[in-house]
């Protein structure tokens, strides 16, 4: 785990916009957000409020184009992209509402794949057991995808998130595709997780059960926050 910072994550004013058919739509609007380290917070709206806009710009997948956006301590805003990759690499887990697993490897290898250019196999290697076998996927590590149940490829998609150490994980509907029993296994996993080290963890949800285990849970609407 990376030292603790007060704010995780502090947003100032921040919009996203993009031009569409000739005219300026807003995506996100003047969010001003603080998170502190440690802490897990829901992110909920209906679609299209903006939750997965908010988390790609905390990402550093998206940039704003008005306010500022730090992380970590770290201001996103003037970075280029690979120091941005650089930052990503070192300090957040991203997990999606699909795993995006290679087909062509196996569980252990989806892991370690994407550091591969920031670390050697051998040192991955036993980390990335580690945390397969903390999941519950000990057994299921040499499996490849198609062998894999919906509830565990995610689980392979949380442990590639972790790999790097990560003091802030962003998940964006991670449960999304999972039934009720995979959806309660996952977050109770997480929490484990978050309170064992210490992560900061967001979450953008639809599931009102999801925002229910987090420290709390703040509402978007139309691009901006309107309760948080």
């Amino acid at each position: 785990m990376k030292d603790s910072v007060r704010a995780a994550v502090d947003l100032i004013s921040s919009s996203r916009s993009y031009a569409s058919a000739g005219s300026e739509v807003a995506a996100v609007r003047e969010v001003s957000l603080t998170i502190d380290g440690g802490e897990s917070v829901a992110i909920m709206g209906p679609s299209g409020s903006g939750k997965t806009t908010l988390l790609n710009l905390i990402a550093g997948l998206d940039r704003a184009t008005a306010g500022e956006v730090v992380v970590l301590d770290q201001s996103l805003t003037g970075l280029s992209e690979s120091d941005l990759t650089a930052f990503r690499a070192q300090n957040l887990g991203l997990v999606f509402q699909e795993s995006h697993l290679l087909a062509g490897l196996s569980a252990l290898e989806n892991v370690i794949v994407a550091r591969l250019p920031w670390e050697k196999r051998s040192a991955l290697e036993p980390r990335a057991r580690d945390l397969l076998a903390v999941l519950g996927l000990e057994t299921r590590a040499d499996h490849p995808p198609s062998k894999l149940s919906g509830g565990e490829r995610q689980r392979v998609g949380v442990a590639r998130a972790l790999l790097g150490n990560p003091a802030l994980v962003i998940a964006d509907e991670p449960t999304g595709n999972l039934d009720v029993a995979a959806t309660g296994e996952l977050l109770k996993l997480l929490e484990d997780l978050r309170r064992r080290l210490g992560l900061t963890l967001i979450v953008a949800t639809h599931d009102a059960a999801v925002a229910e285990t987090m420290d709390r849970t703040v509402r978007m609407s139309g691009g901006r926050v309107i309760a948080a």
